[in-house]
């Protein structure tokens, strides 16, 4: 390969990344929003990770790079709004292979073991394999939220305070929801579609 086909592959690579790196800094959504431009809300498990490079079409004449994915697998235990699956590949930008790791703003990471509420969407490519439908986080970091036992009660880590989202309970802390009250509020957003 020459040195100006790398030239240009790198470039390419630079320009796909900094529309990426944009996507890290837009503004949280609403609760509702969440719900509406989304496809299914999930209460599940992460199962195991895995971060692979693939080659992708970065620009409209065909050039390719090659793009780190990370794909989660997930135990779900509860659907809020989509068809309940038992399990689903989640797919995300950036991970670690071999000696080195690739981020990308605004990417979530997901710990295996850890208990997530997400708000997914499909994913226009196949996942690791052609039938497989993996879906994506189409609002980033603000569509996870890890949920944890908290003096008895299931309660949810927001990404941002929950006025951002819109959302107002009786609670004192900014970051923090009751899942059973944050689940009632979703489903009335998804009643109202």
């Amino acid at each position: 390969m020459s040195w100006k086909t790398e030239l240009v592959g790198c470039l390419a690579l630079v320009v796909f990344t900094g529309a990426i790196s944009r996507a890290g800094m837009m503004s949280a959504p609403m609760l509702e929003t969440l719900v509406k431009d989304n496809s299914h809300v999930i209460i599940g498990r992460v199962l195991s990770k895995e971060s692979r490079r693939e080659s992708v079409v970065i620009t409209d004449d065909g050039l390719r790079s090659n793009i780190v994915f990370t794909y989660y697998d997930l135990l779900v235990t509860e659907s809020i709004k989509g068809n309940l699956a038992k399990n689903y590949t989640l797919r995300t930008l950036g991970g670690e292979l071999e000696n080195y790791s690739v981020v990308y703003d605004g990417m979530p990471n997901l710990t295996i073991g850890e208990r997530v509420l997400l708000f997914l969407t499909p994913s226009d490519r196949p996942g690791r394999t052609e039938a497989e439908v993996a879906y994506n986080l189409r609002y980033h970091h603000f569509a996870k939220f890890q949920v944890e036992l908290v003096g008895g009660k299931e309660m949810v880590n927001m990404p941002m305070s929950k006025s951002v989202l819109g959302i107002e309970d009786e609670s004192t802390s900014s970051k923090q929801i009751e899942l059973r009250s944050l689940k009632k509020l979703i489903s009335s957003h998804v009643s109202t579609e």
